[in-house]
């Protein structure tokens, strides 16, 4: 099963994924601003964004570099959004509705390849990344932001463990299998780039202050993940008893009216 077009990115999902768009925007808002810090001294003239979801990075990078842009995302119902927004603040902006994995890029058509998130989902990611090269000019950066481990981002997981006995099936997940915690093992993600033919991978850790209003908390987690899809299959009587008890298990997360966690990822660079 290709994770790029099942449920999660599709549908009623899909459509979730949209709605909860602004709360992510803000929450991720410290990443976004590292990554123009990060490409700016390479003076890119033509970024893709890959797995662009609803453009946020995208418009951060465009505002801030004043380039050409486009965004590649599997998901429609996230693309509109990004469309709409990106015609509000005036930008214009290329949006690409396919899989990265298997789009037909021009060869070198872009010198910046950027990423939040967005490369931990495909199927066979060398192939992916050798497709990723080849729309990269020679000499071309890619620079992505990913999720280390499953064990240094308790936040992220809180959700499923508080919700495994209250829902059962829920789908368990793993480092290392495609889906968010993919790229958990650095050696194993420069091997991929490596067998790509990318050039100096240069792989660091780093954590991400994210900050959100408490009020947005249940929000976030009924419209985000594998308890989010679960908790529109069940009864409205366990759906509130689940959504109780998985907003408690957030609370050490809570200080004051606000949620804050720190996001672990790696960055990641590399050269066409």
């Amino acid at each position: 099963m290709n994770l790029n077009a099942d449920e999660a990115w599709s549908g009623n999902a899909g459509d979730m994924w949209s709605k909860a768009q602004p709360i992510v925007d803000v929450l991720f808002q410290p990443i976004d601003q590292d990554l123009v810090d990060w490409v700016r001294p390479h003076a890119p003239r033509r970024i893709l964004d890959v797995g662009c979801g609803a453009g946020s990075t995208l418009r951060t990078l465009t505002q801030a570099l004043g380039v050409a842009a486009a965004g590649i995302d599997v998901s429609a119902a996230q693309l509109e959004v990004a469309r709409q927004q990106a015609n509000a603040e005036r930008l214009d902006l290329n949006w690409l509705h396919g899989d990265a994995q298997h789009h037909e890029f021009e060869r070198g058509e872009f010198d910046l390849l950027v990423s939040r998130f967005g490369l931990m989902f495909f199927e066979q990611p060398v192939a992916a990344f050798e497709n990723l090269r080849h729309a990269t000019r020679t000499g071309g950066l890619l620079a992505a932001v990913a999720w280390r481990g499953m064990a240094h981002n308790p936040f992220m997981t809180a959700a499923e463990a508080a919700a495994a006995a209250h829902l059962p099936g829920l789908p368990a997940r793993a480092d290392h299998e495609p889906g968010q915690f993919a790229f958990a093992d650095e050696q194993r993600v420069r091997t991929l780039l490596q067998q790509a033919g990318w050039q100096r991978v240069h792989i660091v850790p780093v954590e991400y202050d994210c900050v959100m209003p408490e009020s947005d908390l249940v929000r976030y987690f009924s419209l985000l993940g594998p308890v989010a899809r679960a908790l529109t299959r069940v009864d409205a009587p366990t759906r509130e008893k689940v959504t109780a008890h998985v907003r408690d298990a957030f609370q050490p997360f809570v200080h004051g009216n606000q949620v804050r966690f720190s996001a672990a990822c790696w960055k990641i660079q590399a050269q066409a």
